[in-house]
């Protein structure tokens, strides 16, 4: 059995997939004194993390090791459709606002040197818990990405956008534009609150370090968002500590991916078992990941031309596992369409915030009635996620749309504003996208699938455009 508190304990606990819904399981004690409606959320992203990168989906039989997260699933719901955009900070901006990229603006990663960030314009988390009764703790940790550096106050622009403490790091950890030569893991330029220094503690350790320190010193209900760098290049050996098997220094890129996942999850499990466990009982964990895997990590038959960076399956669909305090159906899957703009209308639910109030134009659901009932009614049965570039409110040099329902996804490129490339896949009994349907006549099913996908994009397109700087 994957038992939470094994993980917690440090205890080895297999990382296999998830048991089908349903199946006889035993409760670990720790799942046993959480509460049955959360007070806190702890939101955990990955970086660069897809499906087939986690041994917990099932996908991939020599993908990453993570115990903490398959106990997580095992006392939680594992989402088996979640997606979010193709790369980090449009992602970002989704998850922070309940809205898709088209409205915000956020269409492509914000590079280093740029002007542009999520507007302030923008209701973020923070700000929306602010009409909760109750005053909010909110923290921003590890990673952010939403505004350049040439943006005016770039540094302050996590409490600008509503969180009362910042530290971490403004993007990626790299060397390009950060005013370091040998920028990495062990040497990076670090926000707090505002003021930026150079670090060295290991960056996935330094989140969860500021995570412990954040949360031990806060009063309750509080929001923390950890936002880890892991898995993101640049790629690397992790500490041996963190990685359970010893990893050579030449071994294969994907190894050393792997690597950085399973120490992720290492210290997701230090995290959890060091807070204190009242507070932990009263906390809904949500871990997700930011987008797919880097081509050069991914194994086959996925093509590294189908990953992060594009709207193919392994680019847009991403690991989703919801925990902890106010889950019903622990040890569930699900297999409801659900996107990146869930989460705000979710935690609005947990603080009591009325979204219909907010006087915004919101685009995802909350998730807690699948938290109880996963096979239950969903209100999306058709799911869209896109990409963009340049961000803005357009014209678009090069823009992407995908559509799915259940079984059939269709997907456009077009550059310019005109369409140059279609696709239909049958994702049925699949996790990639398979064979272009439009390559040979349709069947009867695919053909009468087709015009609703297509009335679903246009449908789409006729959101207004509404990017602020």
């Amino acid at each position: 059995m994957l038992l939470l508190l094994s993980a917690l304990l440090g205890c080895p606990v297999p990382s296999g997939p998830a048991p089908a819904p349903g199946a006889e399981r035993q409760r670990s004690p720790f799942a046993a004194s959480w509460a049955p409606r959360a007070t806190n959320v702890l939101v955990v992203v990955l970086d660069d993390v897809g499906t087939e990168a986690l041994r917990l989906y099932g996908e991939e039989p020599e993908g990453a090791r993570t115990p903490t997260l398959a106990a997580l699933a095992a006392e939680g719901v594992l989402f088996r459709n979640a997606y979010t955009a193709p790369t980090c900070s449009p992602a970002r901006a989704a998850l922070l606002t309940g809205r898709y990229a088209r409205r915000t603006g956020v269409g492509d990663a914000i590079s280093t040197d740029s002007t542009w960030r999520l507007s302030h314009e923008e209701m973020t988390i923070p700000e929306m818990l602010r009409r909760s009764r109750r005053p909010w703790r909110t923290a921003a940790l590890g990673k952010w990405h939403l505004a350049g550096r040439g943006a005016t106050d770039w540094g302050r622009d996590a409490l600008d956008q509503g969180f009362q403490t910042h530290r971490g790091a403004p993007a990626n950890l790299f060397t390009y534009g950060t005013g370091l030569q040998d920028a990495s893991y062990t040497k990076y330029e670090k926000l707090v609150d505002g003021a930026l220094s150079v670090h060295t503690v290991y960056a996935t350790t330094d989140t969860v370090n500021d995570a412990l320190d954040v949360i031990g010193g806060m009063g309750e209900p509080w929001l923390t968002w950890v936002a880890f760098h892991g898995a993101h290049s640049p790629f690397h050996v992790p500490p041996d500590r963190l990685v359970r098997r010893q990893i050579s220094d030449d071994a294969p890129r994907i190894d050393q991916f792997r690597g950085m996942v399973t120490a992720v999850d290492t210290e997701l499990g230090r995290l959890l078992r060091r807070m204190d466990p009242d507070v932990l009982s009263r906390t809904l964990i949500v871990v997700l990941g930011d987008n797919g895997t880097d081509g050069r990590v991914v194994p086959p038959p996925i093509h590294g031309r189908e990953a992060k960076f594009t709207l193919y399956e392994a680019g847009t669909r991403v690991p989703f596992v919801v925990s902890g305090a106010g889950v019903g159906a622990r040890g569930s899957e699900t297999r409801a369409l659900v996107h990146a703009v869930d989460l705000l209308p979710t935690v609005a639910q947990v603080a009591g915030v009325d979204t219909a109030a907010l006087r915004v134009d919101l685009d995802g659901h909350s998730l807690l009635p699948l938290l109880s009932r996963p096979s239950g009614p969903w209100p999306r049965s058709v799911l869209v996620t896109e990409r963009f570039t340049p961000n803005g409110s357009g014209p678009w040099s090069e823009q992407g749309i995908a559509v799915r329902d259940r079984r059939y996804k269709l997907m456009e490129i077009r550059e310019e504003g005109k369409t140059t490339e279609t696709y239909l896949f049958d994702l049925k009994g699949r996790t990639t996208d398979g064979p272009n349907l439009l390559d040979a006549p349709l069947d009867d099913r695919a053909t009468q699938a087709l015009p609703a996908l297509q009335k679903a994009m246009k449908r789409f397109e006729r959101i207004p455009v509404g990017a602020r700087r």
